[in-house]
């Protein structure tokens, strides 16, 4: 038998399947960013290092970042990859998830916020 129940349908409609969506696409947009990275050779070009990436963000307000703080998205969406692909979070690097995930996120990220 169905589940009918307003509120079960209501929710689901509007916070379980975006949520999946936004999941899914978080998955494939790292599916896609780690094969530009890969492609591009752009671990040459952005090494792991301190060095400031100059994008404007220092005039604009932004928060400034690193080489090394771009790699770790990179590491990140590796992580998603791993996740989704083989139910591990697990670093491709060094076999154990780091608890620097979150902080590594927010750190670089401009418009985080909640769908709901």
């Amino acid at each position: 038998m169905a589940n009918t129940n307003v509120q079960a349908v209501t929710f689901c409609n509007t916070e379980i399947r975006p949520m999946a969506d936004q999941i899914f696409s978080t998955y494939l947009s790292a599916k896609k960013i780690v094969q530009n990275w890969n492609s591009q050779a752009l671990s040459t070009v952005i090494p792991n290092d301190s060095t400031i990436i100059a994008d404007g963000a220092a005039q604009d307000g932004r928060a400034q970042i690193t080489d090394a703080q771009a790699t770790a998205i990179i590491t990140r969406c590796q992580e998603m990859i791993s996740w989704m692909e083989n139910g591990l979070v697990a670093s491709p690097f060094n076999g154990t998830a780091t608890l620097a995930t979150l902080g590594t996120v927010s750190g670089v990220a401009v418009n985080g916020q909640t769908k709901f």
